[in-house]
């Protein structure tokens, strides 16, 4: 063998729905929800921490900070200055994954 994958059509499209589900409810949805949960915090506040975002979603510390970063790097939150202080920049946009229905 050469080390080539050989799939079929069918293989591809089991393979397809898997991945687009994954993408889907995965961590944009979680992406979404911080994004939600800072837009009302900073609509009251101004800016926000990394705790409100904790106390918001119920998650885990790793988890929160891992998001709020992903979210820095997609310009939608910025730090305000102080160390684990969040301004609300914009909501997400992550573009839809549109795979081909057919290779």
């Amino acid at each position: 063998m050469s080390g080539a994958i050989v799939a079929t059509l069918e293989d591809y499209q089991i393979a397809r729905k898997l991945f687009q589900h994954c993408y889907e409810v995965g961590a944009d949805r979680s992406l979404e929800k911080l994004l939600s949960v800072a837009e009302k915090l900073a609509a009251r506040e101004g800016s926000f921490t990394a705790a409100d975002i904790i106390a918001g979603t119920g998650w885990g510390k790793s988890k929160a900070y891992e998001l709020l970063k992903r979210a820095e790097e997609l310009g939608c939150v910025v730090e305000a200055g102080e160390r684990s202080k969040y301004r609300f920049v914009r909501s997400s946009t992550v573009p839809p994954l549109n795979l081909p229905d057919e290779l």
